[in-house]
């Protein structure tokens, strides 16, 4: 296990936003007690599973986890997606393992104090401070 941000610690999600197409995860937080915003970009973004996502969640921890925990943790969801070709089509869990590990994906899991948490299948991970003082845009 790799703690990986420091700099998410206690934040608030304000939103996250999956582009499929991209292959990109993006959640947008904000620091506690300020109005910082921190993004956390996922890029190359193959899977992701998500419980209790609710306003006010609140993030302990993102850490990266080995492929071989991946499965090991994952053994009933993986068993009951198969059929569906999620997160891809595989005939076994080794097979499965080969693919992520040669095509270098990683397994980040993301902790809560509270609300969202869960993981995601991805090739890198990488945090974006927002100055809001200077731009116009959304940050959603």
């Amino acid at each position: 296990m790799n703690c990986l941000i420091d700099s998410i610690h206690d934040n608030t999600i304000e939103s996250y936003k999956i582009d499929f197409e991209s292959e990109n995860i993006l959640i947008t937080t904000k620091r506690y007690n300020t109005n910082e915003i921190v993004q956390v970009v996922f890029t190359g973004a193959m899977a992701h599973y998500f419980e209790n996502p609710m306003k006010g969640s609140i993030l302990l921890d993102i850490d990266e986890h080995s492929i071989e925990n991946f499965i090991f943790n994952n053994k009933k969801l993986l068993e009951k997606q198969k059929k569906y070709g999620w997160p891809m089509s595989y005939d076994s869990y080794i097979e499965l393992e080969d693919y992520l590990l040669a095509k270098r994906f990683k397994y980040y899991v993301i902790y809560a104090s509270i609300g969202l948490s869960g993981w995601i299948l991805a090739k890198s991970i990488e945090t974006i401070n927002v100055d809001l003082s200077k731009t116009n845009e959304s940050i959603i």
